[in-house]
């Protein structure tokens, strides 16, 4: 049975070291990411991306959220407000979106 890991953040250099290993362990392993033209801050992006990939892939095994957005390198304090919004965003929003519309795909004994 083929399985499915969906990882978001896969073009990054962490997200494409995650993506490489799930494929080195036979997985099928699909990148969510800007680049390819998924917002994983929005419901409807998400749930056509995991929905598309279980589609094509079968059941979703594993879920593993290493998305991340550039922040602005300064103290708290002094970071834009945009930006600090954006970065919760992707941290929070992003995995409960991909958890949420993982979840109706996911196998048995799988894990986010």
């Amino acid at each position: 049975m083929n399985k499915l890991a969906v990882i978001t953040g896969g073009s990054g250099y962490i997200g494409k070291a995650i993506v490489e290993c799930f494929k080195e362990h036979g997985y099928s392993a699909v990148s969510l990411s800007r680049q390819g033209g998924v917002d994983i801050t929005d419901t409807a992006s998400v749930e056509k991306a995991v929905g598309e990939a279980a589609a094509e892939y079968g059941p979703v095994y594993a879920c593993v959220h290493a998305a991340a957005a550039t922040i602005e390198r300064k103290p708290l304090l002094q970071i834009e407000p945009a930006s600090f919004d954006e970065a919760l965003a992707v941290a929070a929003r992003g995995a409960y979106l991909l958890a949420r519309a993982a979840k109706p795909h996911m196998g048995r004994d799988a894990a986010f």
